[in-house]
């Protein structure tokens, strides 16, 4: 498994780098271009017809691709007054089941998405003339990189955010209680072997038979 994994993981990392880059640009021109607006509206007085369209296009990007880093990085806003409550063991597999939810919302997104982006295809901007399929693509992307992001951190351990754990750990913790559980009684290492015999293979109290014996007859 290790040797499957661990190329994934260093494709995905050049990915993460990737869409790291792309937000820090999108952050850099959202902000030189509001600086910008407001600068060219109260010094040159001749405000920029396209900046604020572009601005907002631009952070509807920087919000869908920073919630898949908010979730790498689990960071995201979350209420654990119940799951603090629970055991390690209960509380890391209610946090597979959450993201197992929120996986299937994510494929449900990947599903309907070609559908959505046909139909603001035909739309263009008011300003900027660009398809509106542009905007909505953010959605659908951040969709399947958060959807990467949950099946690689249940796959491999290094990827687990903080109170999380990864679904092999956990498969592998509920196999080991199921063996426990249908092994007999007298089948653990501590227990005596069945019979009431000891490792000798004698009754206990057989010893000091024969002493009782061997005394009586001299």
């Amino acid at each position: 498994m290790r040797s499957i994994i661990h190329p994934l993981e260093v494709a995905w990392s050049w990915v993460e780098r990737l869409v790291l880059a792309v937000i820090v640009l999108f952050t850099g021109t959202l902000v030189a271009v509001t600086f910008y607006q407001v600068f060219s509206r109260y010094a040159l007085n001749s405000p920029l017809r396209w900046s604020e369209e572009l601005s907002r296009y631009l952070f509807i990007w920087i919000v869908f691709l920073g919630a898949w880093a908010a979730l790498k990085e689990g960071r995201h806003l979350g209420m654990d007054m119940l799951s603090m409550r629970l055991s390690p063991r209960w509380r890391a597999r209610a946090g597979i089941a959450l993201d197992a939810v929120m996986l299937g919302f994510l494929v449900a997104v990947l599903f309907i998405a070609p559908d959505i982006l046909e139909i603001t295809g035909r739309q263009r901007s008011a300003v900027l003339k660009i398809p509106m399929s542009y905007i909505y693509l953010a959605f659908p992307v951040a969709a399947a990189l958060m959807s990467i992001e949950i099946v690689l951190s249940w796959l491999s351990p290094t990827r687990s955010t903080p109170g999380q754990t990864h679904l092999a750990t956990t498969v592998l913790d509920l196999a080991a209680q199921g063996a426990g559980a249908a092994a007999p009684d007298g089948a653990d290492a501590g227990g005596p072997p069945p019979g009431g015999a000891d490792a000798s293979g004698e009754a206990p109290g057989s010893a000091g038979h024969d002493e009782g014996r061997n005394g009586r007859s001299t």
